[in-house]
């Protein structure tokens, strides 16, 4: 834990309108990890579930160079954002799935389907292994958001 507090250097919490722009800085690069992720897997063949631990890392790295101290409230968001960016990068692999066996284009094939055709899909291509790693990387963003950065009593 210390090796990686030490790769990061945090800076102080941002206030106000920097405060949102970071905000937005974090949810966005969470799509767009959620995105290279979803496009890796669909290259690769499969859902790649050990890619969520490297986001889960990375998120929580993200929130602590943003000045997010340590604690409840940035473990907690960094729970929620690994929550949605898996659920972004199972909605575009089920989008790319459809686009690759329709001939469709990705931007066609994530506007078409809906949500129970990308769940049905989902539900078809995910293996145990991949659902125990998604769990894994949650708990694992949630415990980093908790601990990493903070000092020894």
């Amino acid at each position: 834990m210390r090796f990686m507090a030490r790769l990061v250097k945090a800076v102080p919490a941002p206030v106000g309108f920097a405060r949102v722009s970071t905000a937005l800085f974090v949810v966005l690069s969470v799509a767009s990890m959620a995105a290279v992720w979803s496009i890796l897997s669909l290259i690769s063949g499969g859902f790649g579930g050990y890619m969520a631990l490297i986001v889960a890392v990375c998120i929580v790295l993200m929130l602590h160079s943003f000045g997010y101290a340590p604690g409840f409230m940035r473990a907690l968001l960094a729970l929620v954002l690994m929550s949605l960016g898996v659920i972004y990068q199972a909605y575009l692999f089920a989008a790319g799935t459809i686009a690759g066996e329709m001939g469709f284009s990705l931007g066609e094939s994530v506007r078409m389907i809906g949500p129970d055709l990308a769940y049905s899909l989902i539900r078809a291509h995910m293996t145990q292994l991949e659902l125990v790693c998604y769990g894994i990387s949650i708990l694992l963003a949630f415990v980093l958001g908790l601990m990493l950065g903070r000092s020894k009593p």
